[in-house]
């Protein structure tokens, strides 16, 4: 009748917090009986009971009623982590009901071992989604349903989470030795919730494509409301499963070989990259745990854990690009990474993914990750509680996630950061220049205060407690400043002390005065505020220590009698208290432990090079890095050498251990590189303890890594690329110049060698004549006919022209047709004629040029342009006349005294002028500029040309620009990524560009100054130290990106379909 007369239904639900205002109310009234002394110990417990009680007025009324009857501190704790003995009867008969109505029965039990189980909470459509997958039910209204069918031991809130009704519930159904059907056994529970969530990542939503798509959120399948949690959750399962159980692992070494990559692509595009690194660590507790109990052998173990290990990798070395750019994961990162890595076998062999060939590296070394600041330096770093910061020359700061090294903020101090400190708790973070200290509060972001340095800061360090920042500086000042606003809390001042200087009987204070022949300010200092001291340096004497609670003098360390000491050039505090140690590098690198408190010698390594120092949180691991970049671990109490890095590159600024210990960070350069040495790792994973004995330590001797040191002599130093796309010329350091295979990347003749030694500078090739020309960095010239033979080798003529430039050569350049030759230098610019060897013309300059660049004539024959500053010139390559006019053609470019380089590209295929400038590297007047002019304006009688497209937005991400390629001028970013401009659709109303792939920043090299180019078939190379990187089917990946560097909404990532005869293909 009601359903017949459609009276509305009102459903009123009693929230949580609506309960707890009334149990409150109740345990108030009847606190009288509760076992405790003070008012303030029963306000505590009725809190207690209160917070546990989640709502439940039963279980806190059953609770109350156990606590009167308590005794002891001991039976009060028993009491609130136990279930009510009552509540064991309402459960069973709860589930008694349960069992009475068969329909639900297997729809129940699966409930409740979902949520029961669960990472987090599950919405209550995946949890419907979930119990599809496990037991093939699909639920109808199952946020309404839950609670009926699971006899409302299990609720939905007001956000569509269905969680257990009170804590009791889960205790009692996960009881060891719980008769019930219901009961949850949580191994056997945890793998069938692993086999659902691994099958789920196995099914076609997350199917890894076999061809080019858009981005994760425009195409593809529709996927389930499960899937965020099977992406994210489902390795706390597998860890937690169990070992007995194979089917949660079959089908996680299935998932592995087939749809990781898709994976991947789903966890980076929500951009939060720790579920990776999470399920990495996961694994790895996995398959330990069952080696315990069944075979580690076999290939499905042995895949496993190569995935838990190339996880890391992949998330330390690839991560910001994942973050910006997901969806072409699948083409683009493979082939990037070592032959010998699990994803590089598996996916290696995907249709026209990218290919990388030339390099020696087969296997992931102990360089995890390099991040590259453009145009600033790496000044120092901090790492604490998962977090560790970089400050820059720029006066920024960047502060990154310890595990996935992704950044979380970019703080602006305003001046180059010289020093910087996290606080124990990772909630505060203090950086300092030369004239400003500034605190930042993490937690919300924000600046708290910033305060002048009194002096040239030496030193900074928060208090245990994270209350106070103590700084040290050169006037001998210790100043102690209140986190919280600023203000100075405690200022002290400390000295040198020598022999004759006044000192009372317990050495207790500060000598009364300095002795008049030394007043040096100190060199540097180091706090340990585990041991409350204070180092202090000085150049020429002992190291003095002081107290840091009262200010008191404890002693100093005399290397030897000399009045005179070597130089302290670094120091660190072994940070475990238990271990008083300071390790001392002096100027003659050698490395000297003593106990600060007693000034006792405890080791010596003698000469090692050592110029900074660091020491792991434990204290186990000193580690030192020369001036040439080596680093070098050393067991800390022992000196015992455990791990040497002989990659030799920009020397090191500071070194800091992760808070794990698992990893090292070092600042160098340009950059920040991340280390996770297999020697930490072993030492971490059998709790190595410097403490033992030397005979019991685990390692039996040093592990010395060669990090891909290249030969200086065969180092790269320019090249050029044949026009037939399957040959690069390559010079290198030794005098040689030597061709390499395009497709292997590999070298096969050396063809000729300039002086032994004296590296090539310059090189160029003209097609028409077949001629290369090669200059060295005496200034040495030579041009050489090449004709390619049968063998697939080259013939090599006698010189066509060798002579010796009076003047550092800046440019050479053959005309089209092969009888002309331009020689530029900062004096003169002179043609030679290829024909006979003689000179055409010679013009001296006049006014100096900050930089210029000569080009042939992209549509005129026989035309040559110069461009220079902001204007370009027309000159006849047949007698070298200028053919312009006299101020020849305006640009409307910044003068190039403002800028720091000019780069000038042209192609006759593309029918366009390219021209990028730099910013100026020493003043602020100028800015990056990318422009595009039409080449068909350019001719003798134009006085202003007006560019078709700026894009001076674009050209400050802009790190090199490489060649123009039929009608795109390549270059790449800052980011690491290839991209490229069509000059043929330029588009003033909507200016963009193409994506391509991404090139690793180890690759990148440490100079700044990069060699690159595209051959004529499309394929990228790169100079890495001694070693040709060459990418093919790079350029085949597109996706257009508007100048703010979002794809455009039109656009999707795609794969050209047609490469015709220009495709790039290794072998």
């Amino acid at each position: 009748m009601f359903a017949q007369e459609r009276i509305a239904k009102t459903i009123d639900h009693i929230e949580r917090e609506d309960s707890l205002g009334d149990i409150k109310m109740f345990l108030e009234a009847r606190s009288h009986y509760l076992p405790v002394a003070t008012e303030t110990a029963r306000h505590d417990l009725i809190n207690q009971v209160l917070e546990k009680s989640d709502g439940n007025f039963l279980w806190a009324s059953l609770t109350l009623r156990e606590l009167e009857e308590t005794s002891s501190e001991e039976q009060i704790l028993e009491v609130l982590e136990s279930v009510p003995e009552e509540m064991d009867d309402v459960y069973k008969r709860i589930l008694d009901r349960i069992l009475a109505t068969p329909r639900n029965v297997e729809l129940a039990k699966a409930i409740l071992r979902w949520v029961v189980c669960a990472a987090r909470p599950l919405l209550a459509e995946e949890l419907k989604e979930a119990i599809k997958l496990d037991i093939h039910e699909t639920p109808h209204n199952i946020e309404k349903d839950a609670g009926t069918i699971c006899g409302h031991l299990v609720i939905v809130d007001n956000r569509q989470r269905v969680q257990i009704a009170h804590q009791t519930v889960r205790a009692y159904l996960v009881r060891d030795g719980l008769s019930s059907y219901f009961a949850v056994v949580r191994p056997q529970a945890h793998s069938r919730l692993a086999e659902v969530c691994v099958k789920y990542l196995c099914g076609d939503e997350m199917k890894t494509p076999r061809h080019r798509r858009g981005s994760a959120t425009s195409r593809g399948p529709k996927r389930s409301a499960f899937s965020d949690y099977a992406a994210k959750q489902f390795s706390e399962h597998v860890v937690r499963s169990s070992s007995a159980i194979d089917p949660p692992f079959i089908a996680l070494n299935s998932f592995l070989r087939g749809n990781v990559l898709t994976w991947i692509e789903f966890i980076a595009a929500t951009q939060d990259l720790s579920p990776l690194t999470q399920t990495a660590k996961n694994l790895k507790i996995y398959l330990d745990r069952r080696a315990k109990y069944r075979s580690p052998l076999g290939q499905e173990v042995s895949n496993v854990s190569a995935w838990a290990n190339d996880i890391i990798h992949l998330v330390a070395r690839f991560g910001k690009p994942l973050l910006t750019h997901p969806s072409p994961i699948q083409f683009l990162l493979p082939s990037v990474c070592p032959p010998e890595s699990i994803i590089f076998k598996t996916f290696k062999d995907y249709p026209r993914s990218l290919q990388l060939v030339g390099l020696s590296q087969k296997d992931w070394n102990d360089q995890l990750s390099c991040t590259i600041y453009p145009q600033t330096q790496a000044y120092c770093m901090a790492c604490c509680d998962n977090r560790f910061a970089v400050g820059l020359s720029d006066g920024s700061v960047r502060v990154y996630h310890e595990v996935t090294c992704q950044e979380e903020l970019r703080l602006i101090h305003g001046e180059g950061v010289r020093h910087l400190v996290l606080s124990n708790s990772g909630t505060h973070l203090a950086a300092a220049g030369r004239k400003k200290i500034k605190m930042w509060d993490l937690i919300t972001s924000t600046l708290l205060w910033t305060a002048t340095a009194p002096d040239i800061l030496l030193a900074m360090e928060f208090n245990d407690a994270g209350t106070i920042l103590m700084t040290t500086t050169r006037t001998e000042f210790m100043i102690s400043l209140r986190v919280d606003i600023g203000e100075v809390d405690d200022k002290v001042q400390f000295s040198d002390i020598f022999e004759d200087d006044p000192v009372d009987e317990d050495h207790k204070q500060r000598p009364a005065k300095l002795a008049s022949s030394y007043r040096r300010p100190p060199n540097l200092t180091v706090f340990s505020t585990k041991l409350n001291l204070l180092a202090v340096a000085y150049r020429a004497r002992p190291v003095t220590f002081w107290g840091l609670n009262d200010s008191s003098y404890v002693g100093q360390l005399w290397r030897t009698s000399d009045e005179f000491q070597l130089a302290v050039v670094a120091l660190v505090f072994n940070p475990n208290p238990d271990v008083s140690l300071v390790a001392a590098a002096y100027q003659d690198g050698s490395i000297l432990t003593f106990d600060p408190w007693t000034q006792c010698k405890h080791g010596d390594t003698g000469p090692v090079g050592a110029m900074i120092l660091g020491a792991s949180p434990d204290g186990t691991i000193l580690a030192t890095a020369d001036f040439t970049g080596v680093i070098t671990l050393f067991d800390f109490e022992t000196l015992r050498l455990l791990y040497k890095v002989t990659s030799v590159e920009q020397s090191v600024r500071q070194i800091v251990f992760s808070s794990s210990g698992l990893r090292f960070y070092d600042a160098r350069g340009d950059r920040c590189t991340v280390w996770e040495p297999s020697v930490l790792v072993r030492r971490n994973d059998t709790g190595d303890d410097s403490s033992l004995d030397f005979s019991e330590q685990v390692p039996s001797g040093p592990e010395i890594v060669n990090n891909r040191t290249s030969d200086e002599r065969l180092a790269l130093t320019v090249f050029t690329a044949h026009h037939d796309g399957e040959t690069i010329f390559c010079g290198r350091e030794s005098g040689a110049v030597v061709a390499y295979s395009s497709k292997t990347g590999q070298p096969f003749q050396e063809l000729f060698s300039h002086r032994k030694n004296i590296g090539i500078l310059l090189l160029g090739w003209n097609e028409a004549a077949s001629l290369l020309a090669s200059v060295d960095r005496s200034g040495y010239i030579l041009v050489q006919k090449l004709t390619f033979n049968p063998g697939r080798n080259f013939d090599v003529a006698d010189p066509i022209l060798g002579r010796k430039s009076a003047s550092p050569v800046h440019q050479v350049l053959i005309n089209l047709d092969g009888n002309r030759f331009l020689v530029s230098t900062a004096e003169t610019d002179e043609v030679w004629s290829l024909e006979n060897d003689s000179l055409v013309r010679s013009h001296t300059v006049t006014v100096a040029r900050g930089s210029w660049k000569w080009a042939n004539h992209p549509t005129q024959l026989g035309k040559l342009l110069l461009v220079s500053g902001d204007r370009v010139k027309i000159f006849d390559w047949n007698d070298g006349s200028e053919l312009s006019q006299p101020n020849g053609i305006g640009l409307g470019l910044q003068r190039s005294e403002d800028v720091a380089l000019i780069d000038v590209i042209l192609s006759p295929r593309a029918r366009g002028l390219c021209i990028f400038q730099t910013g100026s590297r020493v003043t602020t007047n100028s800015v990056p500029a990318l422009r595009l002019w039409p080449a068909e304006s350019i001719s003798p009688e134009t006085t202003q040309i007006k560019c078709l497209a700026d894009y001076d937005e674009l050209a400050k991400d802009i790190k090199a620009v490489i060649e123009i390629y039929r009608t795109q001028v390549i270059f790449l970013d800052h980011n690491g990524w290839v991209c490229s401009i069509d000059i043929n659709s330029v588009n003033a109303a909507q200016k963009s560009f193409t994506r391509h792939f991404f090139i690793p920043f180890q690759l990148h090299g440490t100079t700044g100054h990069l060699l690159m180019l595209v051959t004529n078939r499309g394929a990228v190379a790169l100079a890495v130290g001694d070693e040709l990187a060459v990418f093919h089917n790079g350029l085949s990946f597109e996706e257009h990106v508007g100048l703010g560097g979002s794809p455009l909404v039109s656009a999707r990532p795609s794969m050209r379909s047609n490469l015709k005869r220009f495709r790039s293909a290794p072998t």
